[in-house]
């Protein structure tokens, strides 16, 4: 027999509860040999995961006290962790309490570095990361002004031409000087596209030649796959100047701007008015994954906050080169064309993502501080609802339904097809802010069989 019930406006199909069902609690303080009972909890996601697998053939739901859980790598779920026989797997927060689930790690230990400049820094080993956060404010990724004087892209010497001029400030006029070069990264946002290629080398400034900033590739290559049909060569699209340079110590100038040096394992950091970094809450995301499923049905999550994640892709050799809203050029063999756009495209990462699921629900739970896109259900994802959650403060989409690839597309058989999700009643706000191509909500190809692909309604985006 089949039940429904009306939540904030959305039908929801539930089971009839059967005779048996399960709970399991985690806690902060829990330990992984307890039972996994409300007063003996487990410590570990992982571990109630595991527990639930034994009998997702009732409804089972595992309880997150109030707490943070640092995880130090993602929770993965697989068709081992699917509701079997019309059951659920529900995780939830334990009634009236808060559970963070996150990838980050806290920062203590800091000490003055440069009085003058009120530079702190505080060692948190060999790390990577493309985010910070102090006191829950996303803190600014070092960097120049904005259309730094004397810079000129060069696509047939294979970089950024440049000349040092006292247009720029002393600190960094001169790119010689600049440490680390390999982690820093040109940025161009132009039009509708953004794009973020990381430097290679810097061959100095020598009269009189121009000293040039060498792109990785293939990054650099396909920043400029986008002709002009006038001139046949790189146009507006393609990366024509430099709208600033991020992530370098001598970008270090402004209140509330940091740089990590992931070698040495130093993390710099200037304090905005106010902050006391002895007592700050400093979180370095360094997990890019927070929950990633395959393959999965019948799972429910609700009244979870999912925060600090980061995602490092763009800080690779493909860079971050935008087609459109957040879907990228990714490897070689990007051929030129005069039209703005490339049929072979990758999507922006997902901190919470899943592939081939169907009947999750995602319901009344935060997404913030993230790096890459809050949640994504990519390609084969059917009948899911994602209802009456708060997204905010996302590097790149609040969600991407679907994919542009080309079984996004033309779906050889019906487990690739992606169809009859709903996205009501979310509350949308301050996303795509390292990446600003990126749409709140993305819905990719569709099947012009689907006729509900996927249904969005309801909600704001601010």
């Amino acid at each position: 027999m089949r039940f429904f019930s009306l939540v904030m406006g959305c039908l929801l199909p539930f089971s009839l509860i059967s005779a048996r069902s399960y709970e399991f609690w985690v806690s902060e303080d829990g330990r992984d040999s307890n039972s996994g009972s409300k007063h003996s909890p487990f410590h570990t996601l992982q571990r109630a995961r595991d527990e639930a697998r034994a009998c997702n053939d009732h409804d089972v739901t595992v309880y997150l006290r109030g707490g943070t859980y640092r995880l130090k790598k993602p929770l993965k779920l697989t068709p081992k962790d699917s509701g079997r026989g019309g059951h659920t797997v529900v995780w939830s927060a334990a009634p009236g309490e808060q559970a963070v689930i996150c990838g980050s790690k806290k920062v203590t230990g800091w000490s003055l570095h440069d009085e003058s400049l009120n530079i702190y820094r505080a060692y948190v080993g060999p790390c990577r990361s493309r985010q910070l956060y102090v006191n829950g404010s996303r803190a600014t990724r070092a960097q120049t002004t904005a259309n730094p004087a004397g810079f000129r892209p060069s696509l047939m010497n294979g970089g950024i031409e440049f000349i040092p001029t006292s247009l720029n400030p002393a600190a960094w006029n001169d790119p010689a000087s600049w440490t680390n070069p390999e982690d820093i990264e040109a940025v161009l946002i132009t039009q509708w596209k953004m794009m973020r290629v990381p430097l290679a080398s810097i061959i100095p400034y020598n009269p009189p030649s121009n000293g040039l900033l060498v792109m990785k590739e293939p990054a650099w290559t396909n920043a400029n796959v986008y002709f002009d049909v006038k001139t046949n060569l790189p146009g507006i699209w393609g990366f024509w100047q430099v709208t600033r340079f991020e992530n370098a110590y001598e970008f270090l100038t402004g209140e509330g701007e940091w740089y990590l040096d992931q070698k040495a394992g130093w993390l710099y950091y200037i304090p905005r008015a106010g902050e006391d970094l002895r007592s700050a809450d400093v979180e370095l995301p360094v997990i890019e994954t927070l929950i990633q499923g395959t393959g999965t049905k019948n799972i429910q999550f609700k009244g979870l906050t999912f925060a600090y994640a980061t995602w490092l892709g763009p800080s690779g050799k493909n860079g971050y080169v935008a087609d459109q809203s957040g879907f990228l050029l990714v490897g070689h063999d990007h051929k030129p064309n005069y039209f703005g756009h490339d049929p072979h495209l990758v999507p922006s990462h997902g901190n919470v993502s899943f592939v081939h699921a169907e009947n999750l629900l995602f319901y009344g739970n935060i997404f913030q501080h993230l790096g890459g896109v809050g949640l994504h259900l990519d390609s084969g994802c059917k009948k899911n609802i994602i209802t009456s959650n708060l997204f905010t403060d996302i590097s790149s989409s609040a969600i991407i339904l679907g994919g542009m690839c080309e079984t996004d597309a033309h779906p050889q058989h019906r487990t690739q097809m992606t169809q009859e999700n709903t996205i009501v009643n979310n509350l949308v706000r301050s996303i795509g802010v390292d990446y600003v191509d990126a749409a709140g909500i993305f819905i990719g190809r569709r099947n012009s069989s689907c006729a509900n692909h996927a249904r969005v309604a309801g909600g704001t985006c601010g």
